[in-house]
């Protein structure tokens, strides 16, 4: 337990690890922007009070037992779920071009419009169950199925490497993939 009073801290450039179900640091709840790194990991979970800016050189980490909700934002740094943890999206998201969104957890992307341009890469259970746009610029790379909604749209040159693919929902046209010179690609 960290106690700063009534102080709180919005913007983060140091390295902070909230570890343990019964870890607390309440300055840092209303925490805005992300330019260090900032885990939480074994039993901890972490809401964010409203949008994140995690810049370049930034890293959000979900370790082993620990559990990031994000509402909403944009990332040009590093949004890392490890193996046991799980980050969720629960809003819109920017996922800049020098973005990196990876690791061996889980990846629940719940609601609003995730726009990706940077990097999805590793063993994520990746799991779109609102609308989704892959970006001509973006490239994803995972082993697992990647789940889709039928909102999903993926711009021409793309690059999805994926184990699987399922798309869900009732609407016509179920994906809409990129075309031109360069079309999206999925291997």
């Amino acid at each position: 337990t960290i106690d700063f009073g009534t102080s709180t801290i919005t913007t983060n450039a140091a390295d902070i690890r909230l570890d343990g179900a019964g870890s607390t640091f309440a300055a840092i709840n209303p925490l805005a922007t992300n330019n260090g790194t900032f885990t939480v990991a074994n039993g901890r979970a972490f809401t964010f009070a409203g949008n994140i800016t995690n810049n370049l050189g930034g890293d959000i980490i979900a370790a082993s037992g620990g559990t990031i909700t994000i509402p909403g934002g944009i990332s040009q740094g590093t949004i890392e779920s490890q193996t046991g943890g799980t980050i969720i999206f629960n809003g819109s998201f920017n996922h800049g071009t020098t973005s990196f969104l990876n690791g061996a957890g889980s990846v629940i992307l719940n609601r609003g419009t995730q726009t990706f341009n940077g990097t999805i890469i590793g063993d994520i259970n990746l799991s779109l169950a609102d609308a989704a746009n892959f970006g001509s610029l973006s490239s994803t790379t995972t082993t697992k199925p990647l789940i889709l909604s039928s909102s999903a749209q993926v711009a021409a040159g793309a690059q999805i490497s994926v184990g699987g693919l399922d798309v869900t929902g009732g609407s016509s046209p179920a994906i809409a993939l990129g075309a031109g010179t360069k079309p999206a690609t999925f291997k």
